[in-house]
């Protein structure tokens, strides 16, 4: 087991939920609508759940309606 999931295995026994907060995710103008967001998100996802944490969230502008 990595030194990783030890530790967040040692804090979860203390009550403490183990978060990934993703305040902003910013893809240039000319590389939008390639999938490269989806495949970002999709690795940040894959690294919470093989880490062992609990949540990911990201902040999503109101209107943001392509997020």
């Amino acid at each position: 087991m990595s030194e990783q999931k030890d530790l967040a295995k040692m804090i979860r026994k203390n009550g403490v939920i183990i978060t990934i907060h993703l305040l902003t995710l910013c893809i240039k103008k000319e590389y939008q609508h390639q999938g490269i967001g989806k495949k970002l998100m999709q690795y940040i996802e894959d690294y919470a759940k093989n880490n062992d944490y609990d949540n990911l969230t990201l902040n999503v502008w109101e209107g943001n309606d392509s997020a």
